[in-house]
């Protein structure tokens, strides 16, 4: 791989120990996926900072990192915590906990990331141009920055991304190059989807298909918006390894079937019905029980899916059995809260939590067992690494479950 010769002398050490670090990581994946040469990136997104997934190990490595007293290069973000980072008392998160991810977050903060604490970093200022290259990680966000935006990224992890903001650099392969970022595989909705939670489950059942592909969606009787391509890419990059997707005649490089695939034809065509959908809930979501924890927000909720909360809650009041988290960024929290939608939530009894969500929290000692939610993100996870008992449905079933305590048994 070729360096520049500033790049050299940062590889060398003549830029400092965390600088050397950083490119050692960056040129080693460089070489394994063959990159010809490092470029400049504008913008950084961090993920794994969660004290639950980097634990001591990720803590040390951000700590050496930010012993030097370098600062990242350009504007970073932080993914999610693993708690509330203000209200964390209130909603019963452990001390020790909270020692450890505020150590994590100390030392990024003295290297000037952006305290965002969210997996939608576009709903907080974190506005990217088509074409534009970047290094986020989170599987969440980056799929949205490729698909939706039409940036340019790779699935970054938490060590590449951080030496990224460190150096402002990435390797150049994968979704950086043109031809990288053709559609392969064909896929007919022929259903009609109503809301967010439909579009979560024709990504976890399409995602399961098409592994690492570039996805190119047909809807021919829905017509999807930010938070249902949110909920869609979320689902992609969760049953399978997708990064990028195309949705014909919406997302930047899909005007037409002609310019998602490039010029050439599919390899293959996946036709999804109503059907295929709910079989994709009913993995998570059999019979009837007691709920305990009801969590909306996976990716954070938009502001406008805050208000359709607020609205399902109004007069209404959740069990008091039930714990439920809508989960969001600050930033939206704090508008919602001026427009009075968090008032709305809050005084049903439920919470809107900030900076964290179920999945990135320890379920174990929030005494959570079974949950309720409108993600298969946020299903597939809690169910494999908490072993919660899980039910997935819409927006409005899940608000229903609060309210009722118990998960109604069946899947719209």
């Amino acid at each position: 791989m070729h360096l520049t010769r500033t790049e050299e002398l940062m590889l060398k050490g003549e830029h400092g120990s965390s600088i050397q670090k950083a490119m050692e990581i960056l040129v080693t994946v460089g070489d394994i996926y063959k990159a010809s040469k490092l470029i400049d990136v504008s913008s950084v997104h961090i993920s794994g900072i969660s004290y639950r997934n980097a634990r001591e190990s990720g803590a040390k490595l951000v700590e050496a990192f930010a012993s030097s007293g370098r600062r990242f290069v350009v504007p970073t973000s932080s993914n999610v915590l693993g708690m509330d980072a203000t209200r964390w008392a209130e909603l019963g998160f452990p001390e020790d906990f909270v020692e450890g991810q505020n150590r994590i977050l100390r030392s990024y903060e003295r290297m000037g990331i952006v305290p965002i604490h969210t997996c939608t970093p576009y709903y907080s200022g974190c506005i990217l141009r088509s074409r534009e290259d970047v290094a986020w990680a989170e599987s969440a966000a980056l799929i949205f920055a490729n698909s939706v935006l039409g940036a340019r990224t790779n699935r970054e992890s938490n060590p590449t991304a951080t030496s990224s903001a460190l150096t402002g650099k990435t390797p150049l392969y994968g979704y950086h190059i043109d031809e990288n970022r053709a559609g392969s595989i064909l896929v007919d909705v022929h259903c009609e989807l109503k809301e967010s939670s439909d579009y979560s489950a024709v990504g976890f059942c399409v995602g399961s298909q098409v592994g690492s592909e570039v996805p190119v969606f047909l809807f021919k009787n829905s017509n999807p918006n930010i938070d249902d391509l949110k909920s869609l890419g979320a689902a992609l990059a969760t049953s399978g390894e997708v990064a990028l997707f195309h949705v014909i005649g919406i997302t930047p490089e899909a005007k037409d079937q002609k310019s998602a695939f490039h010029g050439d034809k599919p390899i293959d065509r996946i036709r999804v019905n109503g059907s295929d959908t709910r079989q994709a809930l009913q993995v998570f979501s059999s019979g009837s029980e007691e709920v305990d924890h009801v969590m909306i927000g996976c990716p954070h909720s938009s502001l406008t899916e805050l208000r359709e909360a607020a609205s399902l809650l109004e007069g209404k009041r959740v069990h008091p059995r039930v714990k439920m988290w809508t989960c969001t960024s600050a930033a939206v929290r704090s508008i919602g809260e001026r427009n009075g939608v968090v008032q709305m939530i809050e005084k049903a009894g439920a919470h809107v939590v900030t900076d964290t969500c179920t999945v990135n929290v320890p379920c174990k000692d929030l005494g959570f067992k079974t949950m309720a939610t409108n993600s298969t993100k946020a299903a597939k996870y809690c169910s494999e690494i908490d072993h919660l008992n899980v039910f997935v449905g819409s927006l409005k079933q899940c608000v229903q479950c609060a309210i009722d305590g118990r998960w109604n048994g069946s899947v719209s």
